[in-house]
């Protein structure tokens, strides 16, 4: 690990230090429908267009791969390109 990398144990214990008050807060602005990420098609009928998703949809997905492909501990190799879909159901599940 390189430096200032967090182990996975690591990073469940600074999750833990964060109250609920915190995450109440955080959270308080968010709602289900605003998009969190724009996927650029393909522009296989035209030009590429953005695609924005809304978080519900990455959260729905991603409890959807988890129920059909369980793993316990969740672990999981993500070797698709960062500007793929797939690598953000995965790193999301």
């Amino acid at each position: 690990m390189g430096e200032g990398d967090l182990s996975w144990e690591g990073f469940l214990a600074e999750g833990s230090t964060t109250s609920d008050v915190e995450v109440a807060s955080a959270t308080s602005g968010v709602a289900p429908r605003d998009p969190v990420l724009i996927v650029y098609t393909s522009g296989s009928t035209g030009r590429p267009k953005g695609a924005v998703l809304p978080g519900s949809g990455l959260a729905d997905c991603s409890r959807v791969q988890a129920e059909r492909w369980p793993a316990d501990p969740m672990r999981m190799l993500v070797n698709l390109p960062i500007n793929h879909i797939g690598f953000m159901g995965d790193m999301c599940a």
